[in-house]
C-alpha cells in the first residue's frame, strides 16, 4: 500500500507558482535587452551621420548649411529633396512645375534630376556643403524662379 503524500498548504503551492512565473518574465526580459542591443547596434552604422531641414523660397546660388564626414564608415553622400514647389517672382507658391534641380557639392559633383535623392557616392573626408546650381535650367538668382522643398542629408 502506498502512502499518500502530504497535501501542500495552498500558499506555497502559490509561492512556487510565483518563482516560475518571476524567472519567465526575467528570461524574456533579459532576452529582450540583448535583442535590442543587438539590433540597435547594427541599424546605427549604417550611416555616420545626417539632418532634416527645408528650403523656403531659395534661388539658384542658395547655399546649404555646412556638415563634416569623417569617413568613419563606407556611407555615400544622400541628399533627398522631397515636396518640391516652385513659383516665379510675386506667384503662389506650386504655381511652377519643378522640371529638374541641379545640386553640386563642394567638392564639384553635379547631379541635375527631378527632385528625389541625389546620391553623390563616397566622398572625401571634411566639412562640405551642397548648392542649388539651377532650378528649371535658370542658374542665376535674378527672382525668376524659387525652390520650396524638404531636405534629408545622410552621409
Amino acid at each position: 500500500m502506498s502512502r499518500a503524500e502530504p497535501k501542500k498548504p495552498v500558499w506555497a503551492t502559490m509561492e512556487a507558482l510565483a518563482k516560475r512565473r518571476f524567472l519567465s518574465v526575467k528570461v524574456a526580459t533579459s532576452a529582450l535587452v540583448a535583442a535590442c542591443l543587438v539590433l540597435g547596434s547594427s541599424t546605427t552604422a549604417h550611416a555616420e551621420g545626417g539632418f532634416a531641414t527645408s528650403m523656403t523660397q531659395v534661388q539658384p546660388t542658395f547655399e546649404s548649411r555646412r556638415w563634416t564626414d569623417k569617413n568613419v564608415d563606407s556611407a555615400n553622400t544622400v541628399i533627398t529633396l522631397s515636396n518640391c514647389k516652385g513659383n516665379a517672382a510675386g506667384k503662389k507658391t506650386g504655381s511652377t512645375a519643378i522640371t529638374s534641380v541641379t545640386l553640386k557639392l563642394e567638392s564639384g559633383s553635379t547631379i541635375k534630376q527631378k527632385c528625389g535623392a541625389y546620391n553623390f557616392g563616397r566622398v572625401d573626408a571634411g566639412s562640405t556643403s551642397f548648392k542649388v546650381a539651377a532650378i528649371n535650367g535658370i542658374t542665376t538668382a535674378k527672382r525668376k524662379i524659387f525652390l520650396n522643398a524638404d531636405v534629408k542629408v545622410a552621409f
